[in-house]
């Protein structure tokens, strides 16, 4: 199941839809949100990633 998941990125986007937005339907708007909802989120995680590491190699 996930590996056919990774290779289909509307499945992916159904996905996506119903964590970040669990009761709205399958609109082209509302999977356009909750793909963006994902990117950012996990842009960031990146940063504040990189920010942790900084602080904790920081004097």
């Amino acid at each position: 199941m996930v590996t056919a998941l990774d290779r289909n990125d509307f499945g992916k986007m159904l996905a996506w839809r119903r964590k970040w937005l669990p009761s709205e339907n399958d609109s082209d708007a509302n999977l356009a949100r909750a793909v963006w909802l994902e990117k950012n989120h996990w842009e960031n995680m990146a940063i504040a990633t990189a920010n942790g590491v900084a602080k904790a190699f920081s004097s």
